[in-house]
């Protein structure tokens, strides 16, 4: 599976963009529905999910939007949305 990812700053919102041109049709929607996404941020910061949103690195809904706390090394917060969606 191929992914782009793009993410924008000001407004806090993360897309991956996939393609699942090796994935059997079949097969396709419960890819979708349990994917696995990691992000990259700091060393010094973490991400805590919230609400529903699944632990990062583990199987998920992402049939959704899901958004995480990213607290940097100096306490400050700011929430992201992270969205993923298939290339069209």
């Amino acid at each position: 599976m191929a992914a782009a990812r793009t993410q924008d700053v000001e407004n806090c919102t993360y897309t991956i963009r996939y393609v699942t041109d090796n994935i059997p049709a079949e097969k396709r929607a419960d890819f979708e529905k349990s994917a696995v996404v990691i992000l990259t941020i700091s060393t010094a910061a973490t991400a805590k999910p919230v609400g529903d949103a699944p632990v990062l690195g583990t199987p998920g809904d992402w049939t959704k939007d899901n958004q995480y706390d990213i607290v940097a090394a100096d306490g400050t917060t700011k929430r992201w949305t992270i969205h993923i969606e298939p290339y069209n």
